[in-house]
Protein backbone atom coordinates (compact mmCIF):
# COMPACT_ATOMS: atom_id res chain seq x y z
CA UNK A 1 0.00 0.00 0.00
CA UNK A 2 3.02 2.27 0.46
CA UNK A 3 3.11 2.39 -3.35
CA UNK A 4 -0.01 4.50 -3.28
CA UNK A 5 1.25 7.20 -0.93
CA UNK A 6 0.84 10.90 -1.57
CA UNK A 7 4.47 11.09 -2.69
CA UNK A 8 3.77 8.38 -5.27
CA UNK A 9 0.86 10.41 -6.66
CA UNK A 10 3.12 13.45 -7.01
CA UNK A 11 5.65 11.28 -8.87
CA UNK A 12 2.93 10.26 -11.31
CA UNK A 13 1.88 13.88 -11.83
CA UNK A 14 5.50 14.84 -12.49
CA UNK A 15 5.84 11.93 -14.93
CA UNK A 16 2.98 13.09 -17.10
CA UNK A 17 3.35 16.86 -16.74
CA UNK A 18 6.12 17.04 -19.35
CA UNK A 19 4.22 15.30 -22.19
CA UNK A 20 1.09 17.26 -21.33
CA UNK A 21 3.10 20.48 -21.56
CA UNK A 22 4.42 19.42 -24.97
CA UNK A 23 0.86 18.86 -26.14
CA UNK A 24 -0.10 22.31 -24.93
CA UNK A 25 2.77 23.87 -26.91
CA UNK A 26 1.78 21.84 -29.96
CA UNK A 27 -1.71 23.30 -29.76
CA UNK A 28 -0.33 26.83 -30.07
CA UNK A 29 1.47 25.82 -33.25
CA UNK A 30 -1.68 24.41 -34.87
CA UNK A 31 -2.22 25.43 -38.49
CA UNK A 32 -3.89 28.73 -39.23
CA UNK A 33 -6.43 27.33 -41.61
CA UNK A 34 -9.54 25.58 -40.38
CA UNK A 35 -8.46 22.39 -42.15
CA UNK A 36 -5.00 22.49 -40.61
CA UNK A 37 -6.50 23.30 -37.22
CA UNK A 38 -8.96 20.42 -37.54
CA UNK A 39 -6.22 17.97 -38.44
CA UNK A 40 -4.01 19.27 -35.63
CA UNK A 41 -6.75 18.94 -33.04
CA UNK A 42 -7.64 15.44 -34.18
CA UNK A 43 -4.02 14.40 -33.83
CA UNK A 44 -3.82 16.24 -30.56
CA UNK A 45 -6.91 14.44 -29.24
CA UNK A 46 -5.49 11.05 -30.21
CA UNK A 47 -2.15 11.82 -28.59
CA UNK A 48 -3.81 13.01 -25.40
CA UNK A 49 -6.05 9.99 -24.96
CA UNK A 50 -3.44 7.43 -23.86
CA UNK A 51 -1.61 9.96 -21.72
CA UNK A 52 -4.82 11.17 -20.14
CA UNK A 53 -5.98 7.63 -19.51
CA UNK A 54 -2.69 6.58 -17.94
CA UNK A 55 -2.45 9.71 -15.83
CA UNK A 56 -6.07 9.38 -14.76
CA UNK A 57 -5.68 5.77 -13.68
CA UNK A 58 -2.32 6.39 -12.04
CA UNK A 59 -3.69 9.26 -9.98
CA UNK A 60 -7.27 8.12 -9.36
CA UNK A 61 -6.55 4.50 -8.40
CA UNK A 62 -4.16 5.34 -5.54
CA UNK A 63 -6.66 7.88 -4.20
CA UNK A 64 -9.42 5.26 -4.27
CA UNK A 65 -7.24 2.72 -2.51
CA UNK A 66 -6.14 5.24 0.12
CA UNK A 67 -9.79 6.08 0.68
CA UNK A 68 -10.71 2.43 1.06
CA UNK A 69 -7.91 1.93 3.56
CA UNK A 70 -9.16 4.89 5.60
CA UNK A 71 -12.73 3.58 5.53
CA UNK A 72 -11.61 0.12 6.66
CA UNK A 73 -9.51 1.59 9.45
CA UNK A 74 -12.48 3.62 10.66
CA UNK A 75 -14.72 0.56 10.49
CA UNK A 76 -12.21 -1.56 12.43
CA UNK A 77 -11.91 1.16 15.06
CA UNK A 78 -15.69 1.37 15.44
CA UNK A 79 -15.94 -2.40 15.77
CA UNK A 80 -13.19 -2.42 18.39
CA UNK A 81 -14.86 0.39 20.31
CA UNK A 82 -18.22 -1.43 20.31
CA UNK A 83 -16.65 -4.63 21.61
CA UNK A 84 -14.73 -2.75 24.29
CA UNK A 85 -17.89 -0.95 25.44
CA UNK A 86 -19.76 -4.26 25.61
CA UNK A 87 -17.06 -6.02 27.65
CA UNK A 88 -16.88 -3.17 30.18
CA UNK A 89 -20.45 -1.87 30.01
CA UNK A 90 -20.77 -1.71 33.82
CA UNK A 91 -17.46 0.08 34.37
CA UNK A 92 -17.34 2.19 31.21
CA UNK A 93 -15.83 5.35 32.72
CA UNK A 94 -13.00 3.52 34.49
CA UNK A 95 -12.36 1.30 31.46
CA UNK A 96 -12.02 4.26 29.11
CA UNK A 97 -9.66 5.96 31.54
CA UNK A 98 -7.52 2.81 31.74
CA UNK A 99 -7.33 2.54 27.94
CA UNK A 100 -6.40 6.22 27.74
CA UNK A 101 -3.54 5.71 30.21
CA UNK A 102 -2.25 2.76 28.19
CA UNK A 103 -2.32 4.79 25.01
CA UNK A 104 -0.68 7.89 26.47
CA UNK A 105 1.84 6.39 28.88
CA UNK A 106 2.74 2.99 27.44
CA UNK A 107 3.11 3.74 23.74
CA UNK A 108 -0.09 2.02 22.61
CA UNK A 109 -2.23 3.32 19.77
CA UNK A 110 -5.83 4.02 20.79
CA UNK A 111 -7.02 1.01 18.79
CA UNK A 112 -4.39 -1.25 20.32
CA UNK A 113 -5.20 -0.06 23.85
CA UNK A 114 -8.89 -0.82 23.33
CA UNK A 115 -8.15 -4.15 21.69
CA UNK A 116 -5.69 -5.53 24.24
CA UNK A 117 -7.64 -4.27 27.24
CA UNK A 118 -10.86 -5.69 25.82
CA UNK A 119 -9.31 -9.02 24.88
CA UNK A 120 -7.80 -9.72 28.30
CA UNK A 121 -10.87 -8.35 30.04
CA UNK A 122 -13.18 -10.61 28.08
CA UNK A 123 -10.89 -13.58 28.73
CA UNK A 124 -10.88 -12.89 32.47
CA UNK A 125 -14.66 -12.62 32.52
CA UNK A 126 -14.86 -16.07 30.92
CA UNK A 127 -13.00 -17.31 33.99
CA UNK A 128 -15.77 -15.88 36.16
CA UNK A 129 -14.26 -12.54 37.19
CA UNK A 130 -16.47 -9.47 37.42
CA UNK A 131 -16.10 -6.62 34.94
CA UNK A 132 -14.36 -4.50 37.55
CA UNK A 133 -11.87 -7.24 38.47
CA UNK A 134 -11.30 -8.23 34.85
CA UNK A 135 -10.50 -4.60 34.02
CA UNK A 136 -7.98 -4.43 36.88
CA UNK A 137 -6.29 -7.65 35.73
CA UNK A 138 -6.29 -6.59 32.09
CA UNK A 139 -4.82 -3.16 32.85
CA UNK A 140 -2.18 -4.62 35.16
CA UNK A 141 -1.07 -7.29 32.70
CA UNK A 142 -1.06 -5.03 29.63
CA UNK A 143 1.08 -2.43 31.39
CA UNK A 144 3.49 -5.21 32.28
CA UNK A 145 3.32 -6.51 28.70
CA UNK A 146 4.33 -3.09 27.36
CA UNK A 147 7.31 -2.92 29.74
CA UNK A 148 8.45 -6.46 28.95
CA UNK A 149 8.11 -5.97 25.19
CA UNK A 150 10.18 -2.78 25.37
CA UNK A 151 12.84 -4.16 27.71
CA UNK A 152 13.30 -7.46 25.87
CA UNK A 153 12.64 -6.06 22.39
CA UNK A 154 10.03 -8.76 21.77
CA UNK A 155 9.08 -9.44 18.17
CA UNK A 156 5.38 -8.69 17.88
CA UNK A 157 5.58 -6.13 20.67
CA UNK A 158 3.22 -5.81 23.61
CA UNK A 159 0.49 -7.68 21.74
CA UNK A 160 2.61 -10.84 21.65
CA UNK A 161 3.49 -10.57 25.34
CA UNK A 162 -0.14 -9.90 26.26
CA UNK A 163 -1.22 -13.05 24.41
CA UNK A 164 1.43 -15.05 26.28
CA UNK A 165 0.13 -13.73 29.61
CA UNK A 166 -3.43 -14.50 28.62
CA UNK A 167 -2.57 -18.11 27.79
CA UNK A 168 -0.65 -18.47 31.05
CA UNK A 169 -3.79 -17.62 33.04
CA UNK A 170 -5.27 -20.98 32.04
CA UNK A 171 -2.08 -23.01 32.42
CA UNK A 172 -0.67 -22.70 28.89
CA UNK A 173 2.76 -21.40 29.87
CA UNK A 174 5.06 -22.53 27.04
CA UNK A 175 5.08 -19.12 25.36
CA UNK A 176 6.48 -17.58 28.54
CA UNK A 177 9.74 -19.44 27.92
CA UNK A 178 10.38 -17.26 24.87
CA UNK A 179 10.29 -14.32 27.29
CA UNK A 180 12.88 -15.92 29.55
CA UNK A 181 10.54 -17.18 32.28
CA UNK A 182 9.48 -20.74 33.06
CA UNK A 183 6.44 -21.10 35.32
CA UNK A 184 5.66 -24.61 36.53
CA UNK A 185 2.45 -26.03 37.92
CA UNK A 186 4.19 -26.54 41.25
CA UNK A 187 5.02 -22.82 41.33
CA UNK A 188 1.38 -21.89 40.77
CA UNK A 189 0.18 -24.27 43.48
CA UNK A 190 2.73 -22.95 45.94
CA UNK A 191 1.65 -19.38 45.23
CA UNK A 192 -2.03 -20.34 45.68
CA UNK A 193 -1.21 -21.83 49.09
CA UNK A 194 0.72 -18.71 50.06
CA UNK A 195 -2.17 -16.47 49.02
CA UNK A 196 -4.66 -18.57 51.03
CA UNK A 197 -2.45 -18.32 54.11
CA UNK A 198 -2.66 -14.55 53.74
CA UNK A 199 -6.43 -14.76 53.93
CA UNK A 200 -7.34 -14.65 50.25
CA UNK A 201 -10.40 -16.61 49.14
CA UNK A 202 -11.25 -17.70 45.64
CA UNK A 203 -14.57 -18.48 44.01
CA UNK A 204 -13.13 -21.31 41.93
CA UNK A 205 -9.95 -23.23 41.29
CA UNK A 206 -9.48 -21.65 37.86
CA UNK A 207 -9.73 -18.18 39.38
CA UNK A 208 -7.23 -19.15 42.07
CA UNK A 209 -4.77 -20.38 39.44
CA UNK A 210 -5.26 -17.28 37.33
CA UNK A 211 -4.63 -14.91 40.25
CA UNK A 212 -1.63 -16.93 41.41
CA UNK A 213 -0.26 -16.75 37.87
CA UNK A 214 -0.69 -12.97 37.79
CA UNK A 215 1.25 -12.71 41.05
CA UNK A 216 4.06 -14.86 39.66
CA UNK A 217 4.19 -12.88 36.42
CA UNK A 218 4.51 -9.65 38.35
CA UNK A 219 7.25 -11.11 40.54
CA UNK A 220 9.24 -12.56 37.62
CA UNK A 221 9.01 -9.65 35.21
CA UNK A 222 9.01 -6.74 37.63
CA UNK A 223 12.19 -7.75 39.43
Amino acid sequence: MAKYSVSYIYQIIDKYSAPLSRIKRATKKAGRSAREASISFKKLGKSMMPIGAKAGVAITLPLILIGRKAIKAASDMEEMRSRFDFVFSDVAKKANQSAKVLAESFNFSTKEALELTGNLGDFAQNLGFTQAKSLDLSTQLNKLAADVASFKNVEGGARQVSLAFQSALVGERESLKTLGVALLEVDVKAKMLSMRKKGMRFESLKQAKALATVELLMENFSS
